[in-house]
Parts: structure tokens; sequence; C-alpha cells
């Protein structure tokens, strides 16, 4: 076992550099039900943005005249 999640959160930090929102949103939720993670909120809380991206880009591009930025909504989303 892993003393503490710093294996985890390397992953979740490559995968916010090479995948979709959608592919980091699953691999979080495959980290969750899988393995025993010490701080599912501190990952979460690290790599929300990563993983809501998409719900904001979509957002702005619907209404291009509003300044959007990350929400609980976007967040809730996720």
């Amino acid at each position: 076992m892993l003393e503490n999640d710093s294996h985890w959160d390397l992953t979740m930090a490559e995968a916010a550099l090479s995948q979709s929102p959608k592919k980091i949103r699953h691999l979080f939720c495959i980290l969750l039900t899988t393995w025993t993670i010490s701080s599912p909120t501190g990952l979460w809380e690290k790599y929300k943005d990563a993983m809501t991206e998409d719900f904001l880009m979509s957002a702005r591009r619907g209404n291009p005249h509003l300044a959007f930025d990350f929400t609980e909504d976007f967040y809730n989303c996720a």
C-alpha cells in the first residue's frame, strides 16, 4: 500500500496535461472506486478545474458575450 496519494497525484497530473476533461473524470472515478485514496477531496480540489474545463468552454461558446469562469455549478456538472 502507498503511504500517501503522491502516486495518484502524479497520475492525475499527467492526465491533466494530455487527456480530455471527460477522460480525466473517468480516471478519477476509477481511482475512487478501485483504490484506497487517503484524501479524495484533496485530489478533487487539485484537479477539479481540469475535470470541468469542457463544461466551461461549452458555456463560453454558447454565450460569447458573457464572461464565464469556474463556478460550483460547473463543478457539480463534473
